[in-house]
């Protein structure tokens, strides 16, 4: 990424990964959309169960072999193999890149334990997605009931990000006018 350094810079590269991307099949496309918008490297098991649950292993491994080129897979961890190829593939996804962060949302709600990942990230699925869209409003009211913010302030999460959090419920409730909520959580977000 030190020699992308201007707009211009990207398009070229941009330009150069069109007819690639252009060859992928859907399938494809969509795996590498999963990999693209979440927020960092994400676990196999997790990307299958989120792209292609219920598919059989070996189609989700041909499928892996597929795209291996575009991918740094390390320590069972999988991740897109450069910045500007991320870049590109959520330009090409963007006008449906609240599909993506929906479906990231839902994935790590139904996990049984909210996983770091989960804990750390699913307000930023959120605030993605927009504040008005049902699916929003509906996880917000889910994890207000059950406390996250207050799991969040307890756990080992680094204070950025715990200040992140409470930021995005402040966020929401300031779009949906609960102003009770808001300074609820703007007072706790600030202590």
């Amino acid at each position: 990424d030190n020699l992308i350094n201007s707009p211009l810079q990207y398009r070229k590269v941009f330009d150069w990964y069109e007819p690639i991307w252009d060859s992928l099949t859907t399938k494809e496309k969509n795996c590498l959309g999963y990999l693209c918008f979440h927020f960092t490297k994400v676990s196999r098991q997790d990307l299958q169960l989120i792209s292609y649950k219920g598919s059989n292993f070996a189609m989700f491994d041909k499928l892996m072999k597929d795209i291996e080129p575009f991918l740094n897979n390390s320590d069972c961890y999988i991740e897109i193999y450069h910045d500007s190829f991320r870049r590109f593939v959520i330009e090409q996804l963007f006008k449906v890149n609240r599909f993506y962060h929906q479906k990231l949302v839902s994935y790590y709600l139904k996990k049984k334990d909210l996983s770091l990942y989960g804990r750390k990230y699913i307000t930023k699925h959120l605030e993605a997605i927009g504040h008005n869209n049902d699916l929003v409003i509906s996880t917000y009211k889910k994890l207000r009931k059950n406390n996250y913010f207050d799991c969040i302030l307890r756990s080992n999460l680094d204070d950025p990000a715990k200040v992140e959090i409470g930021r995005s419920f402040v966020n929401h409730f300031y779009f949906n006018k609960d102003i009770k909520m808001l300074v609820k959580y703007a007072i706790f977000t600030s202590n």
